[in-house]
C-alpha cells in the first residue's frame, strides 16, 4: 500500500470504477475545475432591485434580467429575516458580482440566482441600469 501511495497510484474506488490520483485532481467534481467552469458559463451580477412581495430583479453582466423568488427561502431561519420589509429593500450586489447580500449572514451566490431564477417577460419589470 505504501509503495502504491508513494507511486502517486493510489486509487479511489468511485462507483465501481478506479480513479488515479491524476484522474480525482481532474474530475468534475474537483472544487477549482468546477469554479472555473461556473465562471466561464455564470455572468456574474451587475444590478439587483427588490420587486413585489420577497422577489428580486437581477441584472447579469451579459444583459439577461431575471426575477428570482425568496418566499421559499423564508423555511430555513437563516432567511428568516427576509420578512422584514425594510431589510429586504436593503439587497445590495456583493464586491465582484458573486452573489447577492442582505448582510453577512444572508445571501446568495450568482450560481442560485442564474439557474433557479425566471428570465424576465415583462417589459415593465426592466429597468435601465
Amino acid at each position: 500500500m505504501i509503495g502504491i501511495i508513494l507511486k502517486n497510484r493510489l486509487q479511489r474506488t468511485t462507483g465501481g470504477r478506479s480513479l488515479t490520483v491524476r484522474q480525482i485532481a481532474r474530475s468534475s467534481d474537483n472544487c477549482p475545475v468546477w469554479s472555473k467552469w461556473t465562471r466561464a458559463r455564470i455572468p456574474r451580477i451587475k444590478g439587483v432591485t427588490p420587486i413585489g412581495n420577497l422577489e428580486v430583479l437581477v441584472r447579469f453582466e451579459n444583459g439577461a434580467e431575471k426575477t428570482y423568488d425568496c418566499l421559499p427561502l423564508l423555511s430555513r431561519p437563516e432567511f428568516h429575516l427576509l420578512k422584514v420589509p425594510a431589510f429586504f429593500r436593503a439587497v445590495r450586489v456583493d464586491t465582484g458580482g458573486y452573489g447577492i447580500s442582505w448582510n453577512d449572514d444572508v445571501d446568495l451566490s450568482e450560481y442560485e440566482l442564474w439557474t433557479n431564477g425566471k428570465p424576465v417577460a415583462d417589459e415593465t419589470l426592466k429597468r435601465t441600469p
